[in-house]
């Protein structure tokens, strides 16, 4: 089942479906916190509070958030991917260890009965993981560093993750694999 999943090396390119590790991924904490970048004597600089956001010459306002290093896949098409913008953001879906379900929930995944959830079996160097649909973010591309690449997947098991996708956001049954 592996070799339906998994080329046997990496893709030579950023690929729709690899997986990384290492990836973080944040979520602001409330109340929101604004913070800005300040220097002090010594010239020390430091991150502080701020009551009023002042936004950088990006237009960004900066804030205190929580954020963890995950497992996740790519779910921006190759077709984005290559394109030779400046800044390029990818979609990305978390994606977490079976084992750590309930039994109940194990079973649910392993039987491919979620839209949500995704198995993804037998990951290189990771094991058996599934790609949770419900926890998707949007990355910069210069994040997704090769060293943090595990595996790529086939084009077969590309189809089975489009499939799951046009299956989740339309909330109906998954498509037949020929469609």
């Amino acid at each position: 089942m592996d070799s339906v999943w998994w080329l046997p090396k990496k893709h030579p390119d950023l690929s729709q479906e690899d997986v990384f590790k290492g990836i973080p991924v944040w979520v602001a904490i409330p109340p929101v916190v604004f913070i800005q970048k300040q220097t002090f004597s010594g010239n020390q600089t430091a991150w502080v509070e701020s009551s009023n956001p002042i936004a950088d010459a990006d237009g960004f306002k900066h804030l205190l958030a929580r954020a963890r290093e995950v497992v996740c896949i790519v779910l921006t098409h190759d077709c984005q991917l290559d394109k030779a913008k400046k800044k390029v953001r990818v979609q990305v879906a978390v994606a977490s260890d079976v084992n750590a379900l309930s039994s109940e929930e194990r079973s649910v995944v392993m039987n491919q009965r979620s839209l949500s959830m995704l198995v993804l079996p037998n990951i290189p160097q990771l094991g058996t993981y599934y790609a949770d649909m419900r926890l998707i973010f949007t990355v910069d591309k210069r994040l997704l560093i090769e060293s943090m690449r595990i595996a790529s997947m086939t084009e077969q098991a590309k189809l089975r993750v489009q499939n799951q996708l046009i299956a989740y956001f339309s909330d109906r049954a998954r498509p037949d694999s020929s469609s």
